[in-house]
């Protein structure tokens, strides 16, 4: 909004400062400086957010030996330990490089594994790199489906008539995409119910989600989160997983 607001005053700026009136000429300088204030703003939230990136992305690849301790206490207080290897044999995994902060063990009774994951996402032709934290439980349903955020890439594909499985929830629908193989189209969607679409609806933090169901076992991604929110990620996928019907 800050960016729009501040392209909006530039322009209309740029527009009254042609004018000969003095007075409008006074407008046009501060509507220009508004919009510059606005557009630096936004500059500076960027730099800043990439500099957390980038700080975060230092301390796990090359952590201390403090970096080591505090990855070591947020796996046991979790009861989990630090894992080498995880098994992704989803189709999110396809285009994931390096995995890495991977806490393994078994939780609540369940095998989970929670990880970090760089992943190509392919996009006008160049190759760019997404972050994610994941989770991995076992479940009892056995269909294979892929649920994710709609962006403008899927609304387009459902234009031209590669659009996902609809749910029948309209509001659902809006937020979400649903894929599944033509043969288990019909499962799909009565694997998702009023509960399990409730549950994501309210739990799927804002920005990239990626859930996916496959071999009776459940992954679930979001955007990059630090190690010290992997609880509330293991907490958000274990009631998506409760609320999921073994069929």
């Amino acid at each position: 909004m800050l960016a729009v607001g501040g392209t909006i005053l530039g322009i209309v700026g740029l527009v009254l400062g042609i004018l000969e009136d003095p007075a409008v000429k006074l407008v046009a300088t501060l509507l220009l400086w508004s919009g510059g204030v606005m557009l630096g703003s936004v500059v500076l939230l960027v730099i800043r957010a990439a500099y957390r990136d980038v700080v975060a992305w230092l301390r796990d690849y090359f952590p201390s030996a403090r970096r080591r301790g505090e990855i070591a206490e947020a796996a046991a207080s979790l009861g989990l330990r630090e894992g080498d290897v995880v098994d992704l044999d989803f189709a999110f995994g396809t285009d994931v490089g390096r995995i890495d902060l991977i806490f393994t063990g078994v939780w609540r009774g369940h095998q989970v594994d929670i990880f970090d994951c760089r992943r190509k996402l392919r996009t006008m032709g160049d190759d760019a790199v997404e972050q994610w934290s994941c989770v991995i439980l076992p479940t009892d349903a056995s269909a294979a489906l892929r649920i994710s955020r709609t962006t403008a890439g899927s609304r387009l594909k459902g234009i031209v008539g590669r659009g996902g499985v609809p749910t029948g929830d309209e509001a659902f629908d809006r937020a979400f995409r649903v894929e599944a193989d033509a043969d288990m189209k019909g499962e799909a969607v009565s694997l998702i119910d009023d509960r399990v679409r409730s549950r994501i609806m309210e739990d799927a933090p804002h920005g990239r989600v990626a859930i996916e169901l496959r071999n009776h076992r459940l992954l679930y991604c979001v955007a990059r989160r630090p190690i010290d929110e992997r609880a509330g990620l293991l907490e958000i996928a274990t009631r998506l997983r409760d609320a999921i019907p073994a069929r």
